[in-house]
Formats: C-alpha cells, sequence, structure tokens
C-alpha cells in the first residue's frame, strides 16, 4: 500500500505534487499548534472569569485591527515576488524582501505608537471600559512582533520553506499552551496579555534564523542590495500590497466595530461566548488557510512559467478539498457542540453562535481558495470590492437582527449572510474569467 501511495504521489504533476508536500508540512505543524493553542484557551477560559475573558478576546481582536491596519499585505508581496524570482532574479528576491521588511518594521513602530497613545481614549470611549487602557498599552509592545512575524511567514512561503513554517507553528503553540495560562494565573489580564506577546518575541527569534540561511543560499551581495535600495523600489508596496491592504483594513475594522456594538448592548459577557464559537470557526479554517496560503507562491510561479492550466487545475483541487475537511468537521460540531462549550465552563451554554460561525466556516473555506487565484492573476483590486459587500452585508443585518435576538447571536448571522455574498459575487467573477 505504501509503495502504491508513492508512485500514486510521483505520478502527480508538479504544482500538485508542491501543494501536496508543503501542505503535509503545514498541515503537521498547524495540528499540533492549533490543539496546543485550544488547551491553552481552554485553560484561560477556566482560571479568568467570563467577563474578564471577554476583554481579552476583545484585546486580541484590537491587535488584529491593528494588524490588518499596518501590515499592508506584504506577507502575501513577499511570497509572491519571492517565490517568482527566487530561480530567475536572486538579486531582485532578495531587495522584495528588504523592501518588505524594512517596510513592515516602519509601520510596526509608527502603529505601536499610536496604539499606546490612544489606548485611554479606545478603552473609555469605544469599550466602555476605562480599566483596559492599561492591557492596550501592553498589547502595543505585542503588535510589534505580531507584524514582523506575518512578513517572516510570507517571505518563508515564498521561499516555499513549509517545514520551518511548520516548527514555528509547534513552537508557537509549546509557548502559548504555558505562558497564557501561567500569566493568567499569576497577575490575571494583564499576565494573560503579557503571556500571548511572548510567544511571538520567541517565534520571531525562530524565523529569523531561518531566513538567514535562506538568504545567505542565494548567493547574493545583501549589504549592497541594502545600500542599494532607493525610495522607487518601494512603489510594489503600492502597485501591489496597498489593494490586499485596503482589503484587509475593510474587513478588520468593520468586524472589530461590530464586536464593540455587541459589547455595548450585551456587555462583555457576550464577546466571551462570541470568541469561543469564533475559536472553534478559526480551527476549522486552519487547513484551508494552509492549503491557500501553500497554493499562492505555486499559482504564481506556474503563472510565471506559462503554466496556466496547470494552476488552475491546482487551484480547482484546493478548493474541493477545502469545502471537504470543513464540512466534515462541521458535522462534527453538531453532533458534540454542546459538550465542547462544557469545556470551557459551565457558563457558556449559548449553543447558536457555534453553529452558525462553524457553517460560515464551509463558505469561508471556499473565499479563502479564491484569494490566492485572484492575487496570482494580478486582480488584487477586485478583492476591495468584495470586502465592501461582506462589511455592508454584515453591518445591515446585524442591527436588523439585534432587535430580535441576542447581540453574539446577531452577529454570528451577519457573518454568515456577510460570508455567503462575498463568495457568491467571487464566484461569478472566476468563472467568467475562467480562472478557476
Amino acid at each position: 500500500m505504501i509503495s502504491k501511495i508513492r508512485n500514486k504521489i510521483q505520478g502527480l504533476d508538479d504544482s500538485k505534487r508542491r501543494l501536496l508536500r508543503g501542505s503535509s508540512w503545514m498541515v503537521g505543524g498547524t495540528v499540533v499548534s492549533k490543539v496546543l493553542v485550544f488547551c491553552a484557551t481552554i485553560l484561560v477560559a477556566r482560571i479568568l472569569t467570563k467577563d474578564i475573558y471577554g476583554e481579552l478576546s476583545i484585546i486580541r481582536s484590537t491587535i488584529q485591527m491593528f494588524i490588518a491596519l499596518s501590515s499592508f499585505g506584504i506577507g502575501a508581496t513577499a511570497t509572491k515576488y519571492i517565490a517568482e524570482y527566487r530561480h530567475t532574479e536572486p538579486a531582485r528576491a532578495v531587495r522584495i524582501y528588504y523592501i518588505s521588511n524594512i517596510f513592515i518594521l516602519a509601520m510596526a513602530v509608527v502603529m505601536m505608537g499610536v496604539l499606546f497613545v490612544s489606548a485611554e481614549s479606545i478603552a473609555a470611549n469605544l469599550l466602555n471600559a476605562p480599566s483596559l487602557a492599561a492591557e492596550l498599552r501592553i498589547a502595543a509592545c505585542i503588535l510589534f512582533f505580531s507584524l514582523m512575524n506575518g512578513a517572516q511567514t510570507g517571505s518563508l512561503a515564498g521561499f516555499e520553506d513549509f517545514p520551518v513554517i511548520a516548527r514555528a507553528n509547534i513552537l508557537n503553540g509549546v509557548l502559548e499552551v504555558i505562558l497564557l495560562p501561567l500569566g493568567a494565573w499569576l497577575f490575571g489580564l494583564s499576565g494573560a496579555i503579557i503571556g500571548f506577546g511572548s510567544c511571538f518575541l520567541g517565534v520571531f527569534v525562530f524565523n529569523a534564523i531561518a531566513l538567514h540561511r535562506h538568504l545567505a543560499s542565494l548567493g547574493v551581495a545583501r549589504g549592497a542590495v541594502l545600500r542599494g535600495l532607493r525610495p522607487a523600489d518601494f512603489k510594489v508596496v503600492v502597485k501591489f500590497s496597498l489593494p490586499i491592504a485596503m482589503s484587509s483594513w475593510i474587513i478588520m475594522v468593520t468586524y472589530w466595530f461590530s464586536k464593540t456594538f455587541m459589547i455595548k448592548a450585551d456587555g462583555f459577557g457576550s464577546m466571551a461566548s462570541y470568541d469561543v464559537a469564533e475559536q472553534f470557526k478559526t480551527q476549522l479554517l486552519f487547513l484551508p488557510g494552509i492549503l491557500s496560503q501553500v497554493l499562492l507562491p505555486i499559482m504564481s510561479n506556474k503563472i510565471a512559467g506559462g503554466e496556466r492550466d496547470k494552476a488552475r487545475d491546482a487551484a480547482r483541487t484546493n478548493i474541493k478539498i477545502n469545502v471537504a475537511i470543513t464540512f466534515g468537521a462541521y458535522l462534527l460540531i453538531l453532533a458534540f457542540g454542546k459538550y465542547l462549550l462544557m469545556l470551557y465552563g459551565k457558563s457558556y451554554t449559548n449553543l447558536m453562535p457555534l453553529y452558525i460561525l462553524c457553517f460560515a466556516a464551509i463558505i469561508d473555506s471556499v473565499c479563502n481558495s479564491y484569494v490566492p487565484v485572484i492575487i496570482s492573476a494580478n486582480r488584487v483590486w477586485r478583492i476591495i470590492s468584495y470586502n465592501l459587500v461582506w462589511s455592508a452585508t454584515l453591518i445591515g443585518v446585524y442591527f436588523c437582527a439585534s432587535a430580535y435576538i441576542y447581540a453574539e447571536n446577531a452577529l454570528a448571522t451577519a457573518y454568515l449572510a456577510a460570508t455567503v455574498a462575498q463568495c457568491v459575487l467571487m464566484t461569478a467573477f472566476l468563472r467568467r474569467r475562467r480562472l478557476i
């Protein structure tokens, strides 16, 4: 049987074989990481009260929003262009690496300062919790390393070094399951946030060592490339990264403000219930996310080589796998959802956000497959229009539904409606352009 499987794999074309190899590494590493993070989340939810866990959830969500505002899609930029040039023009690949990291370093410093200075205003005016100002300032320090990690992962994906990305994910999971509950147990909310940030620092060091090795293997005088950078070289940020960044801004800002509306309506307890359901949605989407991350450099490389049919075939395979994975996981959530929530404590009893968001994950998995197809075809500006529809649908449905049902149920329903609307539009465009 092993021999048959090996022969089957060897019979695949290069793009599918690379997709399978990269996905295998990423799946292995991410499964371990997700299990560890899942355990850390349960432990922290049991250590903290439900309201304090809700405060931790909105602080993490705030970090994610600032990441979306400042990352500018640099990870995807590094992935696409390093994958295209690492064999044919290694000096250009090194230049892209430095452009990506210098830009994100500057953005990390700026946004860290913005969050630090505005922490008191955000806590008092948007979260209705002035006491969270100190925790938001701690989160500002986390923001720096989180942004740098995104650029590093994008660069590693461009080199198709998925084994290192997998090991970094495992390291993050190990650190989180140790430091997050320990911090929460010793120092409460502030300790949990410090433990959360320490994980990013550890992964940053690990990734930096791996990237140094890759850059050295290209045989390029890196000092000369770095000294030769000019402001005009950063136009790739505007040409390619800006539309990706704008699409992230639309999604994350809308989503974050929707969560603040939910908190104002029903308090931090509702945020805690919604966050637990969102954690499971994230678990369902981790494999589709991995496959999409692996798919982008492969499609970019194939399209650059004139092999569009093979790129399209890899994309179709990715979509089928993503739907099969998320649908199967959703059936398990339906069967055991009640018992899964019990792991977090007796106060977590609302199953509706869990069922709705996990069903939305199936639709999300298709959209995740579409995004690298659109990016590799240089149609990134299209993503903005789809995300605008997503945001408008989310806000409209939330405010209509929240008048009749619990705030966390209303936001989950709005998320599902927004995801369906976005997926329909993306499917129509890609079929019309024969990109899938």
